[in-house]
């Protein structure tokens, strides 16, 4: 996930789906804190995420939020992905193009979606990292 505003982070809702416990920590540290749901939409496959531990906000990384785009990406747009796959602890950033934008029915939606799809490499682990503009 990534922090987005208001100390929120926002994160794939299937990563949390029955968890009895969320943990998170900051890139390059160690410690593991506590963190809650605020608001889940499994219809889009997002989550609302925080931590309340003041620590977690405040000492070593200073963690600054991504501000979200006030346009669509446009076809052949470039946009990194940036994520951790599973089986590592390092950070994993792939470049790639927006190879489709359409509406689309989600897989627990009931309604259509904007989807954005790109040629990027992603792997299992990658959910809920961030796609730049």
């Amino acid at each position: 996930g990534f922090i987005i505003k208001d100390r929120l982070i926002l994160s794939n809702a299937h990563a949390t789906t029955d968890a009895t416990q969320i943990r998170l920590r900051k890139h390059g540290e160690s410690t593991k804190y506590l963190a809650r749901i605020v608001h889940i939409g499994h219809e889009c496959d997002l989550v609302l995420l925080t931590v309340d531990d003041e620590e977690f906000w405040t000492t070593k990384t200073i963690l600054k939020p991504l501000k979200f785009s006030k346009q669509i990406p446009t076809l052949q747009e470039t946009l990194i992905i940036v994520g951790y796959p599973t089986g590592g602890d390092n950070l994993s950033v792939t470049k790639g193009v927006v190879s489709r934008v359409s509406m689309q029915q989600y897989t627990h939606g009931w309604g259509t979606f904007l989807a954005i799809q790109t040629d990027s490499a992603i792997n299992p682990g990658n959910s809920g990292g961030p796609a730049l503009q």
